[in-house]
């Protein structure tokens, strides 16, 4: 089976770069018969894993060629760079698809009302096991929380990460007097001057700021943490989430968007009946749940391959 997708190239990392890599990964591991071509021409179906990643113009060419059409959505592009008809596509895309692929039960309500597509599925990212894994044999008293590492990780600079109440966050432990520290990897506002500062931070927290990581270093920065606090809005499926519980490393976030469709072990942030050290306390003692097997079989790169799989054999 031949396939062309736009961007299968990528070797860059965030959702639609680290979807791609790890797309590649699982069907070579579940050694499947798909080859990825370079000419739409040469293809059996065109695979387009994000709409701002392909022009209009060669979807519908692609179309009147007879070629068979699948649709990966997540969430509602964003107005900016080429993504300035984002929606537009996504919606006129939808029309020619054969099948439109939803990341989470999420996205698909969120995204539905824009497509008109005759078949749907959900597929959930997968994450690479083989990389992502438990490495942190770290002790950690939950009554004190003393010298607990929290890791905050983001590859966009899109303010739904929400940052800012990640910097609430901890100002709430400084005041609360719990001895900790905040573990930063990805791209913010300005790189360049936040290496030297504290991040707008002003009550003593102690602040790891690494920049943009990835593979084994990145893995090794997740392994060294105790908890992740990671107060996405609205996010359809998070790679980061995956990843962090693949360390074994329990999950704070919000209840809304795909993010608590992930969630196998971790708490709910709710500033409404706790507070952060509470919370902190929450998800640490949610790793009795954590089995990594279990968490391969349901999460792994060979399940989602395997989804995408049966999407374009359907076909």
């Amino acid at each position: 089976m031949k396939i062309f997708c736009p961007g299968i190239e990528r070797n860059d990392v965030g959702g639609g770069g680290t979807f791609l890599q790890n797309l590649t990964k699982g069907l070579n591991r579940i050694k499947s018969d798909i080859a990825f071509v370079d000419n739409p021409r040469d293809c059996d179906i065109f695979f387009i894993a994000g709409a701002s990643l392909v022009d209009r113009v060669i979807v519908e060419e692609a179309k009147k060629a007879g070629k068979k059409i699948v649709l990966r959505i997540d969430n509602i592009l964003e107005d900016r760079a080429n993504r300035n008809s984002g929606m537009p596509r996504i919606r006129d895309f939808a029309k020619l698809a054969d099948i439109v692929v939803y990341q989470s039960k999420w996205a698909y309500r969120l995204m539905k009302p824009y497509c008109e597509s005759s078949r749907d599925k959900i597929i959930y990212n997968g994450v690479d096991t083989d990389l992502f894994k438990p490495g942190n044999e770290r002790k950690i008293d939950i009554a004190t929380l003393k010298g607990v590492r929290i890791l905050y990780s983001k590859h966009s600079r899109n303010e739904v990460k929400r940052f800012h109440e990640v910097q609430y966050f901890m100002r709430e432990l400084a005041i609360d007097k719990i001895e900790s520290t905040l573990v930063l990897i990805g791209r913010f506002a300005n790189d360049y001057t936040e290496v030297n500062n504290p991040f707008e931070m002003h009550n003593g927290e102690k602040v790891e700021y690494y920049g943009l990581q990835t593979g084994r270093q990145l893995v090794a920065f997740m392994q060294s943490c105790d908890v992740a606090l990671l107060p996405y809005f609205a996010d359809a499926c998070s790679n980061t989430i995956l990843e962090c519980q693949a360390c074994g490393i329990p999950v704070l976030y919000h209840a809304y968007g795909g993010s608590k469709e992930l969630i196998e072990f971790g708490h709910h942030i709710n500033w409404d009946n706790a507070k952060p050290s509470d919370m902190v306390r929450y998800a640490l003692g949610e790793k009795t749940r954590w089995h990594p097997t279990e968490y391969e079989n349901k999460w792994g790169l060979k399940r989602m391959a395997e989804d995408y799989l049966n999407v374009f054999n359907s076909l």
